[in-house]
């Protein structure tokens, strides 16, 4: 099925992005639309909604998640420790002043509102 998305991924590079001299994690998103918005979930394991920042710009829309992990104990690991980023270009047609978002279980939920002209039409046909 060939389907156009109004939201693009904008990151290049799929598991790792490098920013000047910062290494991100780049979490797995699925993206939902119904009639009324587009959903993206991004997994973020470890993260809590004070860590996580959520910003739109520009129609570019930007999660950034700070890991706050204590290693000062840690003698070896396989978790990793890099902060969280995903950046994704979004559509004209996004309401962003009802934009919301909940975090929960690692799970951030982010809900983009489609603006009113963006919406489904139902259409009446008129019988003379």
């Amino acid at each position: 099925m060939n389907k156009t998305y109004e939201l693009e991924k904008f990151n290049k590079y799929k598991d790792v992005d490098r920013y000047q001299d910062n290494c991100f994690i780049t979490p797995n998103c699925d993206i939902y639309e119904n009639n009324d918005a587009y959903i993206i979930e991004a997994e973020l394991p470890g993260m809590n909604k004070e860590n996580l920042d959520i910003q739109i710009e520009k129609n570019i829309l930007t999660l950034f998640g700070k890991i706050n992990k204590d290693t000062s104990n840690l003698l070896y690991s396989e978790c990793g420790l890099a902060d969280y980023k995903r950046i994704f270009r979004i559509t004209d047609h996004i309401s962003v002043n009802d934009v919301s978002a909940k975090m929960e279980n690692g799970i951030a939920t982010i809900v983009l509102p489609k603006d009113e002209k963006a919406k489904p039409k139902k259409v009446q046909i008129n019988v003379n």
